[in-house]
C-alpha cells in the first residue's frame, strides 16, 4: 500500500524492474489527466533523478509510452515510435497508427472513419507542419519535452472560463500535444506503428464518446488559431499557411449540418430533377427539423436525445440512400452517353459552346472515388477499408449534422461519457440495441392510436384468472389472487362468524365511515357496492388504498367497468403504511398494536386468546394466518392487515438486528449516539451496512440535520467497503450468509427458497416482493437487492479480478522507503495532484458558464449555416447553366475550395507514403542486427 493507492512490483528476469501503480480517487485527483500528471511528475521528478548515478538516464533519452487498457500491440509497434523520437531531438511525440475493432454498423463506419482520418488528416499534419494530437491510445512522449509544460498542464480549470474545461479536462491529450507545439516540439505521425482498439459497437456510446471529442477538438483548434502568431514564432514547423488551412478545417467543420442539408437537398435535385421551389422546401423543412432537435437536446432528458437521433438517424440513412441510387444513376447515364458519343469534340461543343461532359455531382463523386481508391491503393494492406466507404456516406447526416448538434447541445454535461455505460457493449451487440430500440418505438406509437381503458380491458382480458363466485371459502383465503383454491380449516362465513363472535362481526368500529362512502358517491359507484366493501373488511380508505382489479373481482364484483375504474381511484388514494418500530410507536401492549393497525375492535378478542401485554407482543411472530381464522378473523382485508403487523413484528424483537458494539462505538467517536435508534431501525446495525452510505440515505432514515448526515457520509466513506462478488452459492442460506443477513433464512425457507434451484427463483424478486415477505429494513433491501444482481456466473476476467482484491486485502501497509516518502509530500496540502472538496468547488459557477457557451455555440452555428444556405443560394448565375455547370456561384467557388482542400491532403498523403516507406526498409534492414 501506497500513499496513492497500490504498488505492485516485479522483477522481470531478475533484470528489468517492472510496477504497476494503482490510483486511489479518494488520495488523487479523479479524471485522467492528473493519472497524466501523476505518472509524469514520477518519472520526471523521482525516476530519472534517483536513477541518473547508475543507468544516466535523462530527459532527453528517456521516454514515455502511453496506452489505454484495452489497445492491443507488439513490441516492434513501441520501438518503431522511439526510432523517430530518437532520429530528431526536436521530436517531442510520435503518435500510431490505430485500428478500431468490433462488430456491427457502428464499427464499419469508424472503420472507414478512422482510415481517411490517418491516411488524410494524420498525413496531411505530419507533412505539412506538425501533428496536433498524439492520442494518449498509443503515443511515445520524450521526457524533457513533458518537462518544459508540465506545470502548465497540472492548471486547475477556472470555473469563470467554461472553454478551459474543454480544453484541459475533456481534452487532455489534445491540449497537451498543443502546449508540446507552443513551447517548439515537433509532433509526428509514424504509420509504420501499428495498433487496435476496441471502438464503441452500439449507437448511445459512439454519440457520449464523439460528444467528447467534437467539442474539445475545436476548443483546441481554435487556442491554436487565436495564439498563431506566438505559437508560429516559437515553432518552425508550424506556419501561417498551416494555420489557415487548420482555420479552413474548423470553418467546414462549423458549416457541416448546412453542407449536409445541401447534400440531401441537391443530391434529390440532380438525381431526380426537381423543381427549386421542391429544393427550398426539403432544405427549409430539414433546417427546422435541426432546429427543433437542437431545442429537444437542451430541454429533453439525456437518453431521449439520443433515442430521437437514432430514429433520425434511421430515417436519415433512407434519405441518404435514395440520394445516392439517384446520383448513381445519373453517374451511369453521364458515362454511356460519353461513350456512345463518336467524339470528345462532339459531346463538348454544340453550335460553338464549350459544355462540360459531366454534370457536377458525376464529377465530384468520380474524382472523389478516384482519390479514395488511390489512397486505398498505396494503403494496400487497408485496401478494405473503403468497402464501408458507402455506409459512411449513408451515414453523412447522423455523424455531421446530428452528432454535432448532440455535442453542442450537450456542452454542459461534464460526464465522461463511454466509462459510464462501458458494460454496455457486453451485455448485448448493436443489432440487439437497435433491435430493441425500434420495438419500442413501435410500441409507443401503436400505442398511441389506443385509450388507456382499452389497454386495461385488454390487460385485463389477456391476464385474469377464472374468478370463482364469492362464498365463505374465497371470502376467507387470498389464494384466489395466486390461482389455488384450498379447503378452509373453519367456516368463516360472515353469517358463522357472527353467530359464533358477535361482538366482533357487528363492532362498530368495522363499519364503514362516512368518509368512504363519501368517496363513492364523488366517484358514482353504486351503492350495493358499500356493502360488498364493508363485509369484507374494507372500511376506511386507507384499507381501499392500492387494492387492485384481483381484489376487487375476488370481493366477487364482477362488473369490469366499474372495477377498472375502482382500481384507478385506488391507486390514487395515499398508501397506508405499517410503520412499527421503538421510535414511531411505543408498543405498550396488543392493544397498541393494533391500534396502528386501525383493528382495535379486535382487541377483546385478543386478549380472550391470551395477547395482551407487551410481553405477549413477542408471541405474537409465530401466529399464521390459520391461527387469524381459528381466532375467528375472516375478513379479508383485516387478515392482510394482521399479516403485515405480525411480519414487522418478527425483526422487531430479533437480538440479530440489534445495534453491534462496533456501531454504536462508531457513533460515539462522531457524537451521533442520538441516532442509533434511526440506524436500528433501518437495518444499519454493522458497519458493512453503514459503509458508503449516502447523506439522502441517512436523510431518508431519520437523520433530517444536513450538516450531521454529511459529515457521517464523509465517516462513512473512510469504511471498509462491503464489496459482493459475482457468483452462484450452493444454496440460499450460504447466500444469505455471504450478505450477512443470515438471520432471514427462517423466512427465505418457509417461502420456498431453500437450495440452489432456488436461486434462480429469486432473480425476479424485487423491493416489493421482500416487503411482502416481511423484510421492511431500507439497508436489507439494498443488500439484497445488490446480491440478486450478482447471481451470475463470472467471466474468466472477473474471477481473476476477486483473486486479485482477495490478495490485496493481505498487503502490508506502506513501507517507509524512498519512493513513499516522495509520494506523501506530493500529496501535501497545496499540492495539485491533491483531491479538493467537492464542497469548496464552483460547480455552480462551471456548470453555469458551460451552459452560457453552449447557448452562444448552438446561436453561432444557427446563424452561420442559415448565413451559408443564404449565400448559396442568393448568388447565382443563370449563364452558367449553358456550360453544365451550377448555377450558385458560390455553391461552385465552396466546391473549388474543398476539392482543393481534399487535393492538398491527397498529395500530402502520398508524400508521406513515400516516407513511411522508406522508415519501413530502414526497419527491414536493421531487423537482425536489433534482434541480436
Amino acid at each position: 500500500k501506497t500513499p496513492y493507492g497500490y504498488r505492485l512490483s516485479w522483477l522481470v528476469e531478475n533484470v528489468m524492474p517492472f510496477s504497476i501503480h494503482l490510483k486511489d480517487n479518494t488520495k488523487i485527483k479523479n479524471k485522467k489527466r492528473w493519472s497524466q500528471v501523476m505518472y509524469m511528475n514520477y518519472v520526471l521528478n523521482y525516476r530519472i533523478p534517483a536513477s541518473n548515478n547508475t543507468t544516466h538516464m535523462t530527459g532527453n533519452n528517456t521516454f514515455i509510452l502511453t496506452t489505454d487498457a484495452d489497445i492491443q500491440f507488439t513490441a516492434e509497434s513501441a520501438v518503431v515510435l522511439l526510432d523517430m523520437l530518437d532520429s530528431d531531438p526536436q521530436v517531442g511525440a510520435v503518435c500510431a497508427r490505430t485500428h478500431p475493432q468490433g462488430s456491427g454498423l457502428l464499427y464499419w463506419y469508424q472503420v472507414f472513419d478512422y482510415a481517411i482520418g490517418h491516411w488524410f488528416q494524420k498525413a496531411a499534419e505530419h507533412i505539412l507542419g506538425c501533428v496536433l494530437c498524439c492520442p494518449g491510445c498509443f503515443s511515445a512522449f520524450r521526457c524533457c519535452a513533458l518537462s518544459s509544460v508540465l506545470e502548465t498542464y497540472s492548471t486547475e480549470v477556472s470555473n469563470s472560463k467554461a472553454t478551459e474545461f474543454l480544453i484541459k479536462d475533456m481534452g487532455e491529450d489534445r491540449w497537451l500535444c498543443t502546449l508540446l507545439v507552443k513551447k517548439g516540439w515537433r509532433l509526428e505521425y509514424c504509420a509504420v506503428s501499428e495498433n487496435h482498439t476496441h471502438c464503441p459497437e452500439d449507437f448511445d456510446t459512439f454519440f457520449k464518446q464523439r460528444r467528447r471529442w467534437i467539442p474539445s477538438t475545436v476548443a483546441n483548434l481554435s487556442l491554436l488559431i487565436t495564439q498563431a502568431s506566438e505559437i508560429t514564432r516559437g515553432n518552425d514547423t508550424v506556419s501561417i499557411l498551416f494555420v489557415l488551412f487548420q482555420s479552413v478545417l474548423v470553418f467546414s467543420t462549423a458549416i457541416s449540418p448546412a453542407t449536409v442539408i445541401l447534400v440531401i437537398a441537391s443530391g434529390f435535385a440532380s438525381a431526380y430533377k426537381v423543381s427549386d421551389s421542391s429544393v427550398i422546401a426539403i432544405i427549409v423543412l430539414l433546417l427546422l427539423l435541426s432546429i427543433a432537435y437542437g431545442l429537444f437536446c437542451i430541454y429533453g432528458k439525456p437518453q431521449q436525445q439520443l433515442d430521437v437521433a437514432k430514429l433520425a438517424s434511421f430515417i436519415l440513412v433512407i434519405f441518404m440512400g435514395v440520394v445516392f441510387a439517384g446520383n448513381l444513376k445519373n453517374m451511369i447515364y453521364d458515362a454511356v452517353s460519353l461513350i456512345q458519343d463518336c467524339s470528345l469534340s462532339e459531346t463538348c461543343a454544340k453550335n460553338g459552346t464549350f459544355i462540360f461532359p459531366l454534370t457536377p455531382s458525376t464529377m465530384y463523386l468520380t474524382l472523389f472515388t478516384l482519390l479514395f481508391i488511390v489512397a486505398g491503393l498505396v494503403h494496400f494492406n487497408e485496401f478494405s477499408c473503403l468497402i464501408h466507404g458507402v455506409w459512411y456516406f449513408l451515414a453523412l447526416p447522423s455523424g455531421y449534422l446530428l452528432l454535432l448538434i448532440y455535442s453542442v447541445a450537450n456542452l454542459d454535461d461534464r460526464s465522461w461519457g463511454t466509462r459510464e455505460a462501458s458494460t454496455g457493449a457486453l451485455e448485448g451487440g448493436g443489432f440487439e440495441k437497435i433491435k430493441s430500440f425500434f420495438l419500442k418505438v413501435w410500441q409507443k406509437l401503436v400505442s398511441c392510436f389506443k385509450r388507456r381503458v382499452d389497454k386495461q380491458n385488454n390487460y385485463v382480458e389477456e391476464n385474469k384468472q377464472p374468478i370463482p363466485s364469492y362464498d365463505a371459502a374465497t371470502a376467507a383465503s387470498d389464494d384466489i389472487m395466486d390461482g389455488k383454491e384450498q379447503q378452509p380449516l373453519i367456516d368463516f362465513s360472515d353469517e358463522a362468524v357472527g353467530n359464533q363472535y358477535p361482538n366482533f362481526v357487528n363492532d362498530a368500529a368495522f363499519r364503514l365511515v362516512s368518509e368512504l362512502r363519501e368517496w363513492l358517491k364523488v366517484n358514482e359507484f353504486p351503492q350495493e357496492y358499500a356493502e360488498v366493501l364493508e363485509q369484507h373488511g374494507y372500511f376506511n380508505l386507507h384499507f381501499i388504498a392500492g387494492l387492485k382489479v384481483e381484489d376487487f373481482q375476488a370481493m366477487g364484483l364482477k362488473d369490469r367497468g366499474y372495477v377498472l375504474r375502482l382500481e384507478r381511484c385506488a391507486q390514487k388514494l395515499p398508501p397506508f403504511i405499517v410503520a412499527i418500530n421503538q421510535t414511531s410507536i411505543e408498543l405498550s401492549d396488543v392493544g397498541t398494536w393494533l391500534n396502528s393497525l386501525e383493528l382495535q375492535g379486535y382487541q377483546q378478542l385478543f386478549e380472550a386468546a391470551g395477547y395482551k401485554t407487551k410481553d405477549d407482543l413477542e408471541n405474537l411472530r409465530g401466529l399464521k394466518r390459520t391461527d387469524l381464522q381459528k381466532m375467528g378473523i375472516g375478513k379479508r382485508a383485516h387478515l392482510h392487515r394482521l399479516e403485515e403487523g405480525i411480519l414487522r413484528l418478527s425483526y422487531l424483537y430479533d437480538a440479530k438486528f440489534k445495534l453491534m458494539p462496533e456501531v454504536v462505538k462508531w457513533l460515539e467517536q462522531h457524537d451521533c449516539t442520538r441516532y442509533a435508534s434511526c440506524f436500528e431501525q433501518e437495518g444499519y446495525t454493522s458497519l458493512l451496512f453503514i459503509a458508503g452510505i449516502k447523506t439522502k440515505d441517512l436523510e431518508a432514515i431519520g437523520i433530517k440535520d444536513r450538516g450531521i448526515a454529511q459529515h457521517l457520509e464523509k465517516a462513512a466513506k473512510k469504511l471498509p467497503m462491503f464489496v459482493l462478488e459475482k457468483g452462484i452459492p450452493d444454496d440460499v442460506p450460504v447466500w444469505l450468509k455471504g450478505l450477512h443477513l443470515e438471520a432471514y433464512e427462517a423466512l427465505f425457507t418457509s417461502a420456498g427458497y431453500r437450495n440452489k434451484d432456488d436461486l434462480e427463483n429469486l432473480k425476479g424478486l424485487k423491493s416489493d416482493d421482500f416487503k411482502k415477505l416481511g423484510i421492511t429494513k431500507k439497508a436489507h433491501l439494498q443488500r439484497l437487492l445488490e446480491g440478486i444482481s450478482k447471481l451470475t456466473y463470472p467471466s474468466e476476467v472477473e474471477e481473476r479480478v476477486h483473486l486479485t482484491k482477495r490478495i490485496l486485502e493481505k498487503v502490508p501497509d506502506t513501507t517507509n522507503d524512498d519512493e513513499c516518502l516522495y509520494w506523501t509530500e506530493m500529496l501535501d496540502v497545496g499540492k495539485p495532484l491533491r483531491p479538493l472538496a467537492a464542497s469548496f468547488k464552483s460547480e455552480s459557477e462551471l456548470k453555469e458558464g458551460l451552459r452560457s457557451l453552449r447557448n452562444i455555440t448552438l446561436a453561432v452555428l444557427l446563424l452561420i449555416n442559415i448565413m451559408w444556405i443564404v449565400l448559396l443560394y442568393t448568388l447565382q448565375f443563370p449563364e452558367l447553366q449553358k456550360y453544365n455547370l451550377p448555377t450558385k456561384a458560390f455553391e461552385l467557388l465552396f466546391l473549388a475550395v474543398y476539392a482543393l482542400i481534399v487535393f492538398v491532403q491527397f498529395c500530402a498523403m502520398i508524400v508521406h507514403r513515400g516516407v513511411t516507406l522508406i522508415h519501413y526498409l530502414a526497419r527491414v534492414d536493421s531487423g537482425t542486427e536489433d534482434e541480436n
